[in-house]
């Protein structure tokens, strides 16, 4: 089975190879779940720098919380605080194109990943602290 075969004859005639291999990549895939419990970290694309070490039930909602509230331990709030770090959030920031996340899925109570997140935070030791 080649590429176009996933692809219906007049969609395919508009797509490139790559175009093409995402599809199918798409459509071959199992879905999952979106609500995931995980340990994970925000980078600095630019950078290469760990911003911050968090955990989750759900990661979804809270990477949205991260680029979107400006209160606590939410990185927005954070990097705003920071005069030497320019990452800007809201609409019109950088946020969004700057960071990049590398996650876990951690299985087991809360108690896990909040070791896990500890023994991370450690050892690769993050701008901001969760704490």
């Amino acid at each position: 089975m080649g590429l176009d075969d996933l692809v219906s004859g007049e969609i395919a005639k508009s797509l490139n190879a790559e175009d093409k291999r995402l599809i199918r990549e798409f459509k071959l895939q199992e879905p999952s779940a979106s609500k995931r419990s995980v340990v994970y970290g925000i980078y600095d694309r630019r950078t290469g720098e760990l911003l911050y070490v968090g955990e989750t039930q759900a990661l979804i909602r809270r990477i949205s919380d991260h680029f979107r509230t400006r209160s606590g331990s939410n990185l927005l709030a954070l990097v705003e605080d920071d005069d030497e770090i320019n990452i800007e959030g809201g609409r019109e920031g950088n946020i969004w194109d700057r960071t990049a996340i590398k996650y876990v899925e951690v299985t087991g109570s809360r108690e896990r990943r909040r070791l896990i997140e500890e023994a991370i935070e450690a050892e690769l030791n993050p701008r901001y602290s969760s704490d």
